[in-house]
């Protein structure tokens, strides 16, 4: 759940942030 907010807030700063997202869901 905290990493979620984590990834959610790299995301909003860095576009970079979306591929780890996906990587943290797959």
């Amino acid at each position: 759940m905290i990493a979620h907010a984590s990834t959610t807030r790299l995301r909003l700063r860095k576009g970079r942030g979306e591929n780890r997202v996906c990587q943290v869901w797959v």
